[in-house]
């Protein structure tokens, strides 16, 4: 919706807020909100000492643990950033069809890295969801000059490449994330989201925020993604601005919901009802 949105930028003129970068800080940044919420139910669940806190994993960590847990930010960061750029490129609806291929790299990796055994029905289900990305895919391709706003063949099939991209280093970060919760690691879900946020953040600020300034690109100035403009449209636009909080709120629940998740029970069972989302994203499309 806010890349189908338009607003009064630093130059004066209207133009449509495709800010995929800028929507990346924005999530790190939501995530980094966990962070505080976490130590203020630690320091709250101190003072009673026959309560624990409410969610698995230890409520001490490391400093070693602090910087591995870079790791998964990066992994986060580039997936996220991927997702963004190719959701430039396709509707919202093939975007989210399209999410569902992390079901298939997240079988793969938990096979390859975490030993997890798969059954034959489990292949068949993984085979159907890949068959069912190749039909999105083509309907995609086939109906573009429908859409509100029409993007040529190769933008398009570039788009649902960096999607599908993007879903390989999410699964991965997804595994990862289930290595570090799982014991011997044990680390707790709301800290894990809070320190991803924290590194994701830094991570924009001091690299690419800076490097998208200068980087040539098709944004305001010619330059890659004009952060200061981005800043400028919010201020002009109170629908971008709602829709920014909103996405703030929704990132931080959806984030900490899904790392409890994949702590109870496994990074399969956070893709899958990752994926379930479509359903909902597709209704909503479809009424719009």
């Amino acid at each position: 919706m806010m890349f189908q949105s338009s607003g009064i930028g630093i130059d004066g003129t209207t133009h449509f807020f495709q800010k995929p970068w800028y929507m990346s800080l924005v999530m790190f940044v939501a995530m980094l909100l966990a962070l505080p919420m976490y130590y203020c139910l630690r320091q709250k669940n101190d003072k009673r000492p026959s309560s624990t806190l409410p969610e698995s994993g230890s409520s001490n960590i490391g400093l070693r643990m602090c910087f591995t847990v870079c790791i998964p930010s990066i992994f986060d960061l580039l997936g996220s950033s991927l997702q963004a750029i190719g959701l430039v490129y396709t509707p919202v609806s093939v975007y989210q069809m399209l999410k569902g291929s992390i079901l298939l790299f997240s079988a793969l990796f938990s096979v390859l890295f975490l030993g997890r055994k798969m059954y034959r029905h489990h292949w068949v289900g993984v085979f159907l969801c890949l068959t069912a990305l190749v039909l999105v895919g083509v309907s995609s391709l086939s109906s573009r000059e429908q859409q509100t706003q029409v993007v040529s063949l190769p933008l398009m099939l570039l788009g649902i490449f960096i999607i599908i991209a993007g879903q390989v280093v999410c699964a991965a970060q997804y595994v990862l994330e289930e290595f570090l919760l799982k014991p011997p690691n044990d680390v707790a879900p709301m800290a894990l989201v809070g320190l991803e946020g924290f590194w994701g953040t830094l991570l924009m600020c001091l690299v690419f925020v800076p490097a998208l300034q200068h980087l040539p690109g098709s944004d305001v100035g010619n330059v890659m993604e004009n952060t200061e403009d981005s800043f400028v449209m919010l201020s002009n636009s109170p629908t971008l601005l709602i829709c920014t909080l909103g996405f703030i709120v929704s990132i931080l629940v959806f984030n900490i919901c899904g790392v409890m998740v994949t702590a109870e029970a496994s990074a399969m069972h956070h893709t899958f009802l990752d994926a379930s989302r479509t359903i909902v994203i597709w209704l909503v499309s479809v009424l719009m």
